[in-house]
């Protein structure tokens, strides 16, 4: 059974409870000038995120790693982290949708990402 998150946390800032407010104003600042690393901090802080658990704080940095992949030029790593984003939608009973920048970031990595974004909007289609 998964933990409840700390109730002060919910109401304040969890990455202040966790200790990584410091490094959300790094990843914050490297966005301006070097956003694939600047993603990798923010998966980073995603991932503390999720395993505390605050997995809706987490979604907003994982959103942001996605776009500051995709600006690095990482479309493919893009893709993966859009893709996983639109799955714990899905897994969490969260309404699913499917919009054009997912689309875009499917042509861009190619290899099976045009073919994944097919399942995904038919799975968002459906549900």
């Amino acid at each position: 059974m998964p933990s409840l998150p700390h109730g002060y946390a919910l109401l304040n800032d969890p990455l202040e409870h966790l200790g990584l407010a410091d490094a959300l104003h790094r990843a914050q600042q490297l966005a301006e000038t070097e956003p694939g690393p600047a993603a990798e901090l923010f998966g980073e802080l995603a991932d503390a995120l999720e395993q505390a658990p605050f997995t809706g704080h987490a979604r907003q940095l994982r959103t942001r790693q996605r776009d500051l992949l995709a600006s690095a030029g990482q479309a493919d790593a893009a893709f993966t982290v859009a893709a996983k984003l639109m799955l714990d939608r899905y897994e969490s009973g969260d309404r699913m949708f499917v919009d054009e920048h997912l689309k875009r970031l499917a042509t861009d990595a190619g290899g099976t990402a045009s073919d994944i974004y097919v399942v995904l909007k038919s799975l968002a289609d459906w549900f």
